[in-house]
């Protein structure tokens, strides 16, 4: 660990810092508590900056490229960067280093909003590629190759592919086969691995890293399931389809130029750990997982999804990190289960949908933990137990689970309302207007959101978790976009862009104007 073990060597010299950061590694004013109260004297120790020794993140040269080499090598990498500013940053960069000024890009629809920026960034021009669902699960299940073939036939020009792998329910699309398809093409795929980083060592069948499938970029969060601390993340880079050169420099103008040693230290730390024994770790966390989803379908009105059908209609697992647990039989959505594991049980998940409450276990993940949460679950169930019961009497059949014979789950009325929103969803229709950059540089004005039909957007309008926009700018919002994200305020949900005062909701659109001549600067 050449820049972890140089930075545990520095906090034994007792060294005298004239340096920021202003704490110099001294404890302030411990009576009062603080920030010395808060975090450990080591720590605010190995709170460095580029001082002698230490390399330099923006031009690394010496310890820095030394633990970014050892990761290339862990992962397969030509090149591996060490990001700072998350893999929101190295999304951006990418997305920016493969396509300017115009370009074409294939997108997934279901990539992260990081993506958009990186669009805006680099005054690309999207072609979304729309996700398909199993309608059942009532979850996302990846592009399909064939609509990739179509818009690399209709786009053959377009420089990448963004697509997440996986997506944030475990779901993936087939991108081996996607990969080899946009390479025929001289077209650069770059994967949003941001959950993923944990594919190269669990040896879940039919599971694969994003660098074994042959992308040229992989961007991961590092810290999201290997364990280092938030915010950093790493991208890896394979091949000669991206040009390197632009990719550095953007990298380096994406992160900070007062880059943290303790989130690169536990970049370094986490990587040593993975390499030694991460194939001993993730294969015994993915059983855990397993173990924990077969418990909890045992609970009474509980379910966990551990498998979804393609969009060409194969059975497929989901990723083994992931617990999709779904308390519909027993009429609670998953927005409320979230609450109640929340605040009954002391147990937080990491996000929620209609549908779903979804918890990831990661490489901290303790056996005590997924006993706690389906014991929660186990204690939840029983105290529902009687109303499940009440609306048996009534004839709703929902308070047993039951199962079609292919093993799905039957759809409850309960459930089917869900579902009628989820398709709602689906069926949405897009129309762009401008590129991503023209509209955020437009002028733009505060609309009503009852009022915005016809409006073009100004910014991204995205629920989250997970952060899937509704809405792209340039995109037009249609009448049924505005009732969709209406209805989706009024059901609670919390949705970026879209500003509240009072009782009313606002969105940025462009502003209205009879020449065009207005974007022509953005080209």
């Amino acid at each position: 660990m050449p820049l972890a073990e140089r930075i545990a060597e520095y906090e034994k010299q007792n060294r005298i810092s004239f340096h920021v950061p202003g704490h110099k590694g001294n404890s302030i004013f411990p009576e009062y508590g603080g920030i010395s109260g808060l975090f450990p004297s080591g720590m605010l120790k190995a709170d460095l900056t580029e001082i002698d020794g230490f390399d330099d993140l923006h031009h690394p040269h010496g310890i820095i490229q030394d633990a970014q080499h050892l990761a290339a090598d862990l992962f397969g990498a030509d090149e591996t960067f060490f990001l700072v500013n998350g893999t929101t940053s190295g999304i951006m960069a990418a997305v920016a280093a493969a396509a300017s000024g115009g370009a074409p890009v294939l997108v997934c629809r279901g990539c992260h909003e990081s993506v958009i920026r990186g669009l805006i960034l680099g005054g690309a021009s999207p072609v979304y590629i729309k996700e398909t669902f199993d309608e059942r699960q009532g979850i996302p299940s990846g592009i399909t190759t064939e609509s990739v073939r179509r818009a690399l036939q209709e786009c053959p020009q377009a420089r990448a592919l963004v697509i997440p792998h996986p997506s944030y329910y475990g779901t993936c699309s087939r991108l081996k086969e996607i990969t080899e398809l946009c390479h025929s093409f001289r077209t650069a795929v770059i994967a949003d691995e941001a959950h993923g980083a944990q594919m190269y060592f669990s040896a879940q069948p039919g599971f694969y890293g994003a660098l074994e499938a042959g992308c040229d970029i992989s961007v991961q969060s590092t810290h999201k399931m290997l364990g280092s601390l938030t915010q950093s993340s790493m991208l890896h880079v394979k091949g000669d389809l991206i040009d390197r050169s632009r990719l550095r420099s953007l990298i380096s103008f994406m992160n900070s130029t007062s880059p943290s040693y303790l989130l690169m230290a536990s970049l370094d730390a986490v990587r040593c750990e993975t390499a030694l024994r991460g194939r001993e770790i993730w294969p015994r966390i993915r059983e855990l997982t397993a173990q924990t989803a077969e418990q909890i379908g045992k609970i009474r009105g509980m379910r966990c999804v551990t498998k979804y059908r393609d969009a060409d209609g194969e059975c497929r697992e989901i990723e083994g990190c992931r617990l999709l647990i779904s308390a519909e039989e027993l009429g609670v959505t998953g927005h409320a289960l979230y609450e109640i594991l929340s605040e009954r049980y002391g147990i937080d998940a990491e996000f929620a949908d209609d549908l779903y409450v979804i918890a990831v276990t990661g490489s901290g993940t303790q056996k005590s933990d997924c006993e706690a949460l389906s014991a929660a679950l186990q204690d939840f169930s029983r105290k529902t137990e009687r109303k499940a019961q009440e609306r048996q009497k009534c004839g709703d059949t929902c308070a047993e689970p039951q199962y079609e014979t292919d093993g799905m789950p039957k759809q409850t009325e309960y459930g089917q309302a869900l579902r009628r929103r989820l398709n709602s969803y689906i069926s949405l229709r897009h129309e762009g207007a401008l590129s991503p950059r023209q509209a955020y540089f437009s002028p733009t004005e505060r609309v009503a959101l009852e009022e915005a039909s016809g409006r073009i957007s100004a910014r991204s309008v995205a629920l989250y978790p997970p952060g899937i926009p509704v809405l792209y700018p340039g995109e037009v919002i249609s009448g049924e976009i505005r009732d969709y994200l209406i209805s989706s305020l009024r059901d609670g949900c919390h949705i970026h862009g879209i500003l509240r005062e009072g009782g009313t909701f606002f969105l940025h659109a462009v502003v209205e104007r009879s020449s065009t001549a207005l974007f022509g600067m953005f080209f």
